[in-house]
């Protein structure tokens, strides 16, 4: 069975953004615990629930305790059509999709045989493909090689034409009935975002990032139609090129996600996550800052699960932060009193708790007696009634219904 290490969220100090408002904690599952590679490209969860993992050596399913991995079998012509595993989308019906380093699979919704899919039918090889998206219409698109293909169903077979070539890269569906394609010209490396008509299936107009981006990969599109290529917010549209609405370091946004909450998640190239919301500056933050390495920090994936789970896919495994869980607070005793009280570890070991009905809770320690928590320091406070006479190892604590308190020591009762 799987265990969870905990790690806490550390948070780095930078210029450019916020304070965080909490800490973040996360759970990491790694190849110690079944995972085919630490390298996650992509995550999903699908109908059924269960996770998927593409890693860079193989595709992985995740059931909470085991994974079931599928791999390239040269001689299964229904394996993987490659063991890099870079892109999921699911069907309504279950079918899953998966996008590789060498091509284009589907996986029914009842079967374990996957379905490939030719995208260079006249060449050897099969290309990387780069992402797959639904537009508002109901076509699946695909981004592979410098190829857009969309999906012709009645043929069951992908499909491409001269218009969409050129680097094509993220895929997004926008607020209109139209689909947008991060769009890279291998030339001059030059970047646009472009709007693809989907019913005519081909490019609508395009708007050039300006330099200062860099190697953008990613981008996120909001309900009201703008556009986030980084921590910097939202880009600013002005005579058909895009720019950045503050100074931009030298940085790359491999992933983005916008959660359910309205929060927006950007992963760095080794430095974590940024966390953006539309009131307050970006707060960054490390991943695993037990593992302070690139490895644990650049971040190749993101994605929310139904609980509202994030995952944080790395080179280091795959991290899972419960937005349900609650940070312990330890409660200690009151360092005021005495010396042989501080320095004598079983003070703090607890044994017993009781709560009455005027809200006290009542402490019983293994070696020091009876104690009672202040709640508004938050530090336990030795009893001064209580004798060693009655038992210095409290076993259990019991309030009865006239409000009494009853204790079991090593005394007796």
């Amino acid at each position: 069975m799987h265990r969870f290490l905990s790690v806490l969220l550390a948070l780095v100090a930078s210029p450019a953004v916020g304070q965080p408002e909490d800490p973040w904690v996360f759970d990491r599952i790694y190849s110690g615990d079944g995972l085919s590679h630490n390298s996650v490209y992509a995550i999903h969860q699908d109908r059924d629930g269960f996770m998927w993992f593409g890693t860079l050596d193989g595709l992985n399913r995740y059931d909470g305790y085991e994974f079931v991995v599928h791999r390239h079998d040269p001689a299964d012509s229904t394996s993987l059509s490659h063991n890099v595993v870079t892109v999921f989308h699911e069907d309504p019906d279950g079918t899953l999709w998966v996008g590789t380093g060498g091509g284009l699979n589907r996986l029914g919704a009842d079967t374990t045989a996957f379905r490939r899919y030719a995208l260079f039918p006249d060449r050897p090889g099969e290309p990387w493909v780069g992402d797959i998206e639904r537009d508002p219409r109901g076509t699946l698109w695909v981004s592979a090689g410098d190829n857009l293909y969309w999906y012709d169903e009645p043929r069951d077979q992908m499909v491409t034409d001269a218009t969409l070539s050129g680097g094509m890269r993220a895929l997004r569906p926008g607020p209109d009935d139209d689909l947008w394609v991060l769009r890279l010209d291998e030339g001059t490396a030059e970047r646009s975002l472009c709007r693809i008509d989907a019913s005519a299936r081909g490019v609508r107009d395009c708007s050039r990032l300006i330099g200062a981006w860099g190697a953008v990969s990613e981008f996120l599109m909001d309900p009201d139609g703008s556009v986030w290529f980084d921590h910097t917010g939202r880009a600013i549209k002005t005579n058909g090129t895009l720019a950045p609405s503050g100074p931009v370091a030298d940085y790359r946004a491999p992933a983005i996600r916008r959660l359910n909450d309205g929060t927006r998640v950007i992963g760095s190239a080794g430095d974590g996550i940024y966390r953006c919301r539309d009131a307050s500056p970006c707060v960054q933050s490390l991943i695993d800052p037990r593992r302070p390495t690139w490895l644990h920090n650049y971040v190749r994936s993101l994605y929310q699960d139904r609980a509202g789970g994030l995952w944080v896919g790395t080179y280091g495994g795959v991290y899972r932060r419960d937005p349900n869980r609650k940070p312990f607070r330890v409660h200690r005793h009151d360092p005021a009193e005495s010396a042989d009280a501080r320095d004598d570890a079983s003070v703090n070991a607890i044994s017993a708790l009781a709560r009455t009905s005027n809200g006290t809770l009542w402490v019983g320690t293994f070696g020091n007696g009876l104690s009672r928590l202040d709640e508004a320091t938050g530090m336990l406070t030795t009893e001064p009634s209580w004798s060693p006479r009655l038992g210095t190892v409290i076993w259990d604590l019991m309030v009865r219904k006239d409000g009494s308190l009853w204790a079991g020591t090593d005394r007796g009762l």
